[in-house]
């Protein structure tokens, strides 16, 4: 008995020892929850009430001692709050100090942002080239939202209603909020109310629910001025 003893003996202790050579598997830096910070709660608590300036201010502030991927997150912030402040060249400089190259989702986020500084500027060829590529899968729904809105918005600033719309189709099967997607429905119909009878005619037959929004536009321009659909 006793040789079978250490023969489980060892095959234990062998087991171990493999186990303790398989690395753990571990989430992208970009995936991972940060550690609670009530620093960073208060800076997203400045954002959420509008006070932009001093959420940027503290974003900045708190990066400065977190490791890379935590840092170049906050910094993002930073940026992100500096442009809602209405101050696009301290945006700017916050952006070249982040290198997301590493960090797929972080660089998604930073060609949003570089996309509606774009937006703003009135370049939409230029944000659109940015918004180019879809978004990575693991990517937020909110995330989502904001590129497929900022798609749209550019396509409407390029004089492309007709993808600035299908953008906003796109939008709608995103939402979950009932007055929010009432809203874009109404976005969906101003847009679609912009073009001219002819040009709706003439359009080649669209694939998906852009022919029942199109039929609709249709029917409204019937009893309603383009003016009228537009100012829903």
């Amino acid at each position: 008995m006793q040789p079978k003893k250490w023969n489980t003996l060892r095959c234990l202790l062998l087991l171990v020892l493999l186990a303790g050579c398989v690395p753990s598997p571990q989430l992208r830096p970009d995936l991972q929850q940060a550690t609670r910070d009530p620093l960073v709660e208060q800076a997203e608590g400045y954002a959420s009430s509008g006070d932009y300036v001093a959420a940027a201010e503290l974003f900045e502030q708190i990066a400065a001692e977190k490791p890379f991927a935590e840092n170049q997150r906050l910094l993002l912030r930073a940026a992100e709050n500096r442009f809602l402040a209405a101050d696009p060249n301290s945006a700017a400089a916050l952006l070249e100090r982040i290198n997301t190259a590493e960090l797929p989702i972080l660089d998604f986020q930073r060609r949003l942002l570089t996309a509606e500084m774009a937006i703003a500027r009135n370049r939409p060829d230029e944000a659109l080239t940015l918004l180019s590529a879809a978004p990575p899968e693991a990517v937020s729904i909110d995330l989502r939202r904001r590129y497929t809105k900022d798609r749209s918005e550019a396509f409407r600033l390029s004089g492309n209603p007709m993808e600035s719309g299908r953008e906003l189709e796109s939008l709608d099967q995103l939402l979950d909020d009932q007055t929010d997607k009432l809203e874009n429905q109404l976005d969906i119909i101003r847009t679609y109310g912009a073009l001219s009878d002819m040009v709706i005619q003439q359009s080649p037959p669209p694939a998906d629910t852009q022919r029942g929004w199109l039929a609709m536009v249709r029917i409204l321009k019937e009893f309603a001025s383009d003016e009228a659909l537009i100012r829903l």
